[in-house]
């Protein structure tokens, strides 16, 4: 019964909303965002009281995106440093194998 999905429901902004998980780590992973969304839009309303809930989870959507992409960005440039690092070790080895080498023969 690994692949029997599990159905539950989370409040969101006094709403009742049913999601199915695969598995019990999905359902602490939709628990846990409906958590943090759920601080998100208090946070929203605090600073800006009154403010309709489309425009606040535009808002949140908005904030989520937007580090979404710099996060992506980040991780870009991280591999671009590992796959530099990676090719500088190569070119290490194979110097130290052509020292090796030569020092042999």
């Amino acid at each position: 019964m690994a692949n029997e999905q599990r159905k539950i429901n989370v409040k969101i902004a006094d709403r009742e909303y049913a999601f199915s998980a695969p598995s019990p780590e999905q359902e602490e992973r939709i628990r846990r965002a409906a958590d943090v969304l759920n601080r998100r839009i208090s946070g929203v309303l605090a600073q800006n009281p009154g403010t309709n809930m489309l425009k606040v989870l535009t808002i949140i959507a908005l904030n989520e995106i937007n580090s979404g992409l710099r996060l992506q960005a980040q991780l870009s440039g991280i591999q671009k440093e590992a796959d530099g690092l990676r090719d500088q070790m190569d070119t290490y080895l194979d110097n130290i194998e052509g020292i090796a080498a030569s020092t042999r023969g």
